[in-house]
């Protein structure tokens, strides 16, 4: 830090908080001025005493930059010792893509991730399993690695069913074209410390509207883009219920859909880039 005001910590979860409080006394007998960057939901679910003591040392002197409003106000409803705050979404580490064109009367819904239950993968199949039953227009396609050997089982038995289309990992352009390929994103996930994930953004660089599960700060970030089930509910019902609605949507219909999603993305890229500039002093180009 020599010769350098500015301490931009990533704040860490579990033990790992232990090095963020270091830093931060660093940062306190240093007089610098310090940027605490917000992505975990682990010291929010539950009090920590670590934290509070990261908030106590850094008083005054650290900036708090949480993900979204939501996860801002429980952030200080546990630890009141309130500091300098900002929201900057993980938007704008997301390039936007591709606007999609969908064909009106039909859906290819999809979902990519590390495949495993608490990261959607029972409910995606759950939710292919009952829009095949009711006869539903929708090609369902599952991305990713699943490393458990009951995971794959899991997915070879409905593709084999005929109930979704397995593509494995993507990266790169790859992963570009599935998004861009797609008319409806679902992440049912249930994982418990889930903040705000990339990969919805990513839909919504690519003008795909998002049915979630209502975790971390996802009901901020999902908007009206589409649906955020709450985490008691049936995934696969609601989710079903939502892709009825849109399969009676003409071509303008959905294209409006398409171009809100985008617009979703690009306006929190836009508001995270001016409040980064803020927070460091910077002026636009």
């Amino acid at each position: 830090m020599r010769g350098n005001r500015d301490l931009s910590i990533g704040c860490n979860g579990g033990l790992g908080k232990v090095y963020t409080l270091t830093l931060v006394a660093a940062g306190r007998i240093t007089g610098a001025r310090m940027t605490l960057h917000h992505h975990s939901y682990d010291y929010l679910l539950a009090q920590s005493r670590l934290m509070a003591a990261v908030c106590a040392v850094g008083g005054r002197r650290l900036t708090h930059v949480f993900l979204a409003p939501s996860m801002q106000a429980t952030f200080f409803a546990r630890y009141p010792q309130r500091g300098p705050a900002a929201v900057v979404a993980n938007a704008m580490f997301v390039p936007e893509r591709r606007l999609r064109q969908g064909v009106p009367g039909r859906l290819t819904v999809g979902l990519i991730s590390n495949l495993a239950p608490e990261k959607g993968l029972t409910d995606f199949i759950a939710t292919a399993r009952l829009a095949r039953a009711e006869g539903l227009p929708v090609e369902m396609v599952l991305a990713g690695p699943a490393p458990d050997p009951a995971d794959r089982a899991a997915i070879d038995a409905a593709v084999a069913d005929g109930v979704l289309r397995a593509v494995g990992p993507l990266y790169g352009p790859q992963k570009d074209a599935f998004f861009e390929s797609l008319d409806l994103f679902l992440f049912p996930t249930r994982y418990r410390h889930e903040a705000q994930p990339t990969v919805i953004y990513e839909a919504f660089a690519a003008g795909v509207p998002v049915i979630a599960f209502d975790r971390g700060a996802i009901v901020d970030q999902v908007g009206d883009c589409l649906l955020t089930v709450p985490r008691e509910a049936d995934f696969a019902a609601a989710a079903v219920a939502e892709m009825r609605r849109l399969l009676t949507l003409d071509a303008e219909g959905r294209a409006a859909l398409h171009a809100r999603a985008q617009a979703r993305h690009r306006d929190a890229t836009e508001d995270g880039i001016r409040t980064i500039r803020a927070l460091f002093q910077e002026t636009a180009p």
